[in-house]
């Protein structure tokens, strides 16, 4: 990082707004004794029964995904392999390794008895917020065009056919990002169900959801060996638009492209470094 990045950032002051919108938010969902959580477990159980788990796109072609492929890397490896890939190959990816990405995301792992099963990570008080969506470009035995992932019947929902490749291009920031990559996963929020429980604090909860889920899809894609890169930089319209989620009840977090990565000089010197075991310790370039 050169001296002028850094001066520039220790010398930069945030507008002086006389209210700034992450801080009035950030001070009116804070815990507090006074107004506490719901409790009642009675009520609770009546929430979670009430609330969906996640959306049934009825009367669309669904699409069983197979048994995921094993993540059999070590987990100490995964994390230090795990690298922001931005040189996609242009190749398509077996169904088996999508089933795996998003098994490992957001399925469903077991059931204790309650009526909402646990999934493969946290969720604040079992709600799960997040819907999951996937833009396939090239993924074997999937046609081109938008799907739904249904993790209560470990299915896809066929929403929109065609090539998107352009819609998506068209509503990234740096859209020569994600050239070549097999497809990309649509992370979505539906705030109400986090919400009608924890109220302004539970639209936290959701973020933090949607982070959990990131960092699980990224460390299944590094032992699977292939490459992802997340991105916040997104127009929110567009995304929502495409979607076709209103953006309030339901809104566009969190986008992450996928597929098989080209190896770069950068990457095979990384490669070369960790190899010669000269410093075991936590040194990664992410």
């Amino acid at each position: 990082m050169s001296d002028s990045f850094d001066s520039f950032w220790v010398n930069k002051k945030l507008p002086l707004f006389p209210e700034r919108l992450w801080e009035l938010y950030h001070e009116n969902s804070k815990n507090r004794k006074l107004g506490e959580f719901i409790e009642n477990q009675e009520l609770i159980q009546s929430i979670h029964q009430s609330i969906s788990e996640g959306h049934q796109f009825i009367g669309r072609k669904r699409i069983s995904l197979p048994k995921p492929e094993p993540l059999n890397m070590k987990l100490d490896q995964a994390i230090l392999n795990r690298r922001s890939c931005r040189s996609f190959k242009n190749q398509f990816i077996s169904l088996k390794k999508l089933s795996s990405l998003l098994y490992s995301g957001y399925g469903i792992q077991s059931s204790d008895g309650s009526p909402r099963k646990m999934r493969s990570i946290p969720s604040a008080g079992r709600l799960f917020p997040l819907e999951i969506y996937i833009w396939a470009n090239k993924i074997k035995g999937l046609n081109s065009g938008l799907y739904h992932y249904n993790p209560l019947i470990s299915k896809l929902e066929y929403l929109k056919p065609g090539d998107h490749t352009s819609l998506i291009k068209e509503l990234l920031i740096l859209n020569t990002l994600v050239e070549g990559c097999s497809g990309m996963l649509f992370v979505s929020g539906v705030f109400n169900r986090t919400a009608i429980k924890y109220e302004e604090r539970g639209y936290r909860y959701t973020l933090l959801e949607a982070g959990h889920f990131a960092q699980n899809v990224n460390l299944a894609a590094s032992s699977l060996k292939l490459g992802v890169l997340n991105i916040g930089g997104f127009f929110d319209t567009k995304a929502n638009e495409y979607l076709e989620i209103d953006g309030v009840e339901e809104a566009t977090l969190y986008l992450i492209a996928f597929g098989n990565k080209k190896i770069n000089r950068h990457d095979s010197q990384n490669s070369f470094k960790k190899k010669s075991k000269r410093n075991h310790s936590y040194k990664a370039t992410f």
